[in-house]
């Protein structure tokens, strides 16, 4: 079984129809991890803001592809410039970067 960040910041869980996913976001170092309750297994790692990004990482899951798969949704902690950026939840790829404000 896959452990937990050291630092989790913030978490999201989020199902379409199914699968359930739990994304969870340290509180600094980029890194978002997502777990899959449907089977018990962790999903490839995100790091949304790429490898140097040493911010928190806030996170949020809803189907944003229409797939009946949660998809992960990212943004920049406060006190940045504000970046939203949504992953795909079967492969993981970025679909979508949207800056705030």
């Amino acid at each position: 079984q896959p452990d937990l960040p050291t630092t989790p910041n913030f978490a999201a869980i989020g199902t379409a129809n199914r699968p359930v996913y739990l994304a969870v976001a340290e509180a600094n170092g980029g890194l978002v991890r997502v777990f899959d309750f449907s089977t018990g297994t962790e999903r490839p790692q995100i790091r949304p803001f790429g490898g140097s990004y040493a911010g928190g990482v806030r996170v949020a899951t809803g189907d944003v592809n229409d797939d009946d798969v949660p998809d992960v949704v990212c943004a920049t902690s406060p006190g940045r410039t504000t970046v939203v950026k949504v992953f795909d939840g079967v492969s993981g790829t970025e679909v979508l970067s949207v800056p705030v404000f």
